[in-house]
Order: C-alpha cells, then structure tokens, then sequence
C-alpha cells in the first residue's frame, strides 16, 4: 500500500521511540530481544501502511501464499498460522487457547488495529514479572485472546499452513493429499534435527549438488527390515545392530525407516522417538534415510546379504546368506569380518535385516563403549522423556512408589504357544512374585483383558491413560490409523516400566528386553556391571533368564 506522508511518518515514528528503546534495550534472553526487534518491526512496518507477511527462518515456503485458494486475503484484519498439535486448540496448560496461534507465521493487514496489537504485545512483554518465561507468542495469544482492539482475525487451516507437529508428526497434509503453503519446521528444538527433518522431506535446498554422489573411498551400510515385525523395540535394537555392524565395517550407516504404527508402512522423521541431537553426537557417521533413493536409486535391485540366526526371516529373494554359530545370540566380530569383509569394494552393502545380527564386540572396552554410546545416542526425544518424568511423578504422587508388570499377548498367543498360559494363571505367576498390596503399572497390547483380571489381585492397578496428563492425550491417542494406537504410547511405557521398583515382563519381548537394559544401566536392580544377567528386580513372569552371552542391547 501508499505510505503516508513523510511528516507523518515521523511523527509516528517519534511518537513510538520511547517504547521502542524501552523494549530493545531491556535485559532479557537472546530470544527475548529476536522477539523484541520482530515487534518492532510489526509495528513500524504497519504504521507506514505496510502489509506484513512475517515468516520464521525455519520456514519453506511451497506456494504463493496469494494465490487464489490458499485464502490469504485482506479480509481480516490479521491471519496466522495454528501452533496447536492437532486443529485449531491446545490444551497444554502452559498454551491452553480455544486458538493456539504461532507468532511467526501470520499475515497483518496494515491499520491502526494492527499496529496498536503489536504495541499491546510489546507492553505485555515490558511489564511481565521478571524471570518469568514468557514470550512473544504468548504475549500475542493473550491479546488476541482479550481482543481489545475489535480486531477480524482468524486462524489458518492447519493442512495448507502446517505446523512442525502437523507436519513431520501427524503428517497432516501428506494424509489429505495435498501440498501445504508452507512448511513450519518448528516444535522442536536443535539444529541438526531441523535439518535432518528438512532433508527427510525433501526440503533442505542448500546441500552441494554431489552430496548425494558417493565420493571415493566411501562406504555405506543399509539395514533392511520387515514391516510386519517393525514394533519400536524392533526398531531401535535393529538399529543398535546396524551401528555395530557399521562400526565394525567402517561403513557409514544410512538410517533405516522410523514407523509410527505396529505393522503399518507410515514413515516419519527420526526424532518422532529419538533425540536426534544425541544421536548425531554419539554417532555422527551416518545419513538420513533420504540418502538411500537418492544415492541408490536402483538398491532394491541389488544382491542382499543375510546373516541367518534361526528365525527364518530372510527379506531378499536372492542373496548372499551366512548361518551365525550362536544362532539367535548374532553373529560374533569375528564372524562377521570374515564374511563381509571381503565385500569391502561394495559401495552399498545390504543387509537383509539386522535385527539381532551381531552378537557383541571381542574387545571388553570397545564393547562398554559401544554400549555407552547407545545409551547416550538413543534416548527418547526430549518431549517424550519430559511426557514420561511427568507420569512417573504423578503416579508416586497418587499412589507412591510402584511396581510394573509387561504382560505381552496378542500374536504371542500363536507365536509362543507352547510357553504362554491364560490369563488367568499369567496373573497368578505375577501375584506370586510381586507385593499385591502395593501399586502395579501394567504394560500391555490387551488392556481390554489384562486390566480387569489383574485387579482381582492387585487393588490398585495404573495404565498409562491414567497417568498421562490430559493435554498429552490427543497427541499421542488421537494420532491414529487403522486402528493402531501410535508406538509412542509404548515408548513412554518403557520409561515408566524403567523407573519403577520392581519389573517382571517377557524375555522373549523386545519390549521386556529394553526395559530390562534401562534398569540395568540405571542399576535399578543393583546390577554390578552393564552385562549382568537379568536381577531380582527384573525378571521374567514364566522364571525363564536370558542367556548370559545375549547383550541387554542385542
């Protein structure tokens, strides 16, 4: 639009320079003067007849945002974008707003309404309790919340202009098949992990053009699994195997798939679970997944190589296939040197799965840091483990310290016939071994059966629903498909199962098997070293032990 006059101009502009010294100069965070000086912006641009389209760094941008359709228009006085997790709300009680809006993407139509709303941003900002954490979103949800000014104002639909949660997480757009406006790299935090996500969708324009052209002397690792046996504790000792095996090769590992839902083909991000900030640290040798088509178009057509440990699970219909001495325990060093070895001229080398390939390295200290470094580069995401610190406080608050129960059915039932009882004498097992008078936090796949026969036992039996709090119950139970509840749920089990007094579960579980490995590191059970056969406090509901030479991390 026309500015103003240049008299007038300046005389808004002075009429404005005590706030906005005040504002720029005032002590606070590195975030809080980026906010500051964006306000200022807001305000300065809209006093001179300017429209304002404001936009994050972390935002790409895949459509003219005026185009016809996508319904940026000057009918409102301002437009933004949602930052709420699913829709238009959020119930967090650090955000609760029936309209939880994001105060980097939105579009102002120059007014004195507008320029007035960034001012009352800036005054809430000035005059809040020192320390306090507050920042410019907030300021400006509880202004457009009170609304002082009449303003039109809306908020954006959330499948053209997703947000980081809607997305990488939910993958909102993806769903509905259509390409968003934009993309907001946001909910969360690090910069390798919002490059990493970038890279994943396709969106990171600012890499070299050969990066995908293996250079000389480079080697690479890819690990092959099946989606039908792509539970998460699948996943993540799949790939604790694929880091050793990378290790072991001096490959760089390209990181398989991460799947959301139990035997469904849906992809998402690595930080969907991880904390990818740790998991770059601990093993910076490796690649996103991305690289995989990009480098290798043609991967699927090559020869494959299995390591057969007995489970009848070779992906690949020709290929190149070793049987591991030790069976199920994987393969050892030397095994696996000397049948891939010879491989080494491959730039690719494929495995037809790694799940439980490799048993553990020969040196004792190479093998403690190998499992050091595990433990440090897979942990959970940092929103999740603070989701799980959460439920474990509230549940000693309710009922004190606790006991946890994994009881596995479902394909068990077929799988494992032979060993796996009813219910009935499975609660009995539990009851024999566990104090009934205390609390018990049940890990299961059938609640729905499980919950109510435990409670004629144990008076006082918490689930994970229960516990959680509420603003986290559409996040991770309303994020469904097919009628599979997301993996996060048992991602956040394992946690609580981890941190609890006493364990019995089901070593032939992968679910048990990470549990049992967290407690061992945190020495929950006592245990006198990391390789310690499973203690007192964490054993299985049938008396079996895991073998001594089985690795908690295999």
């Amino acid at each position: 639009r026309k500015p103003k006059s240049m008299a007038q101009l300046l005389s808004r502009s002075l009429a404005h320079q005590n706030l906005e010294s005040l504002f720029l100069s005032s002590q606070g965070s590195d975030n809080f003067h980026s906010s500051a000086f964006r306000n200022v912006v807001n305000i300065r641009c809209l006093w001179m007849s300017f429209d304002v389209l404001m936009t994050d760094v972390d935002v790409v941008w895949l459509r003219n945002p005026f185009d016809f359709g996508t319904l940026l228009t000057r009918d409102y006085d301002i437009q933004l974008q949602s930052d709420a997790r699913f829709g238009f709300s959020e119930a967090h009680p650090d955000h609760a707003s029936p309209d939880f809006v994001n105060g980097g993407v939105h579009f102002s139509v120059a007014s004195t309404k507008t320029a007035r709303l960034f001012e009352s941003v800036a005054q809430i900002l000035l005059h809040a309790k020192p320390g306090a954490a507050l920042y410019d979103q907030d300021a400006l949800n509880a202004a457009l919340r009170n609304n002082k000014l009449g303003l039109r104002w809306r908020v954006l639909e959330p499948a053209l202009w997703p947000n980081g949660h809607e997305f990488f997480f939910h993958a909102l757009p993806q769903q509905v098949g259509i390409t968003p406006v934009m993309v907001h790299n946001n909910w969360v935090n690090g910069l390798q992990t919002k490059i990493m996500r970038l890279r994943e969708a396709g969106l990171w324009g600012v890499d070299p053009a050969d990066r995908t052209n293996p250079g000389q002397g480079q080697r690479f690792l890819y690990c092959q699994e099946a989606v039908e046996d792509n539970g998460l504790n699948n996943q993540w000792l799949s790939l604790a195997s694929g880091l050793a095996l990378a290790r072991l090769l001096n490959r760089t590992l390209i990181l398989p798939p991460t799947y959301p839902y139990h035997k469904l083909p849906d992809t998402r991000t690595f930080d969907y679970f991880f904390d990818y900030e740790a998991f770059a640290k601990s093993f910076p040798n490796h690649v996103e997944h991305s690289f995989l088509a990009a480098a290798f178009p043609d991967w699927q057509e090559q020869t494959k190589v299995h390591i057969d440990i007995g489970l009848d699970d070779n992906l690949a219909g020709e290929s190149v296939s070793f049987i591991a001495k030790e069976g199920s325990h994987g393969a050892s060093e030397r095994e696996v040197s000397s049948w891939l070895g010879p491989l080494r001229s491959e730039v690719l080398l494929v495995m037809s799965r790694c799940f439980r390939r490799f048993a553990q390295f020969e040196d004792p200290a190479q093998d403690d840091q190998f499992l050091g470094a595990l433990h440090q580069g897979l942990r959970l995401a940092p929103g999740l483990l603070g989701v799980a610190k959460h439920v474990r406080h509230v549940i000693r608050a309710r009922v004190g310290h606790y006991n946890c129960v994994h009881i596995r059915r479902r394909d068990f039932l077929q799988v494992h016939s032979a060993q796996e009882k009813t219910i009935d004498k499975v609660v009995d097992l539990v009851a024999a071994n566990l104090d009934t008078s205390r609390p018990i936090f049940v890990a299961t796949d059938d609640a729905s059966g499980v919950v109510p026969v435990l409670r004629r036992r144990f008076p006082n039996v918490v689930t994970l629903e229960q516990a959680l709090p509420h603003w986290e119950r559409v996040p991770l139970f309303r994020d469904q498909r097919g009628g599979e509840t997301t993996q996060r749920v048992g991602a956040l089990e394992v946690e609580v199962c981890a941190g609890s007094d006493a364990f019995i579960g089901n070593v032939y579980s992968t679910f048990t098997r990470h549990v049992c490995a967290l407690r061992a590191e945190r020495a929950v059970d006592g245990a006198a070293s990391k390789q310690s056969q499973y203690g007192a406090e964490c054993n299985d509901v049938y008396g079996r032990k895991l073998d001594s030479n089985t690795a908690l991390f295999r």
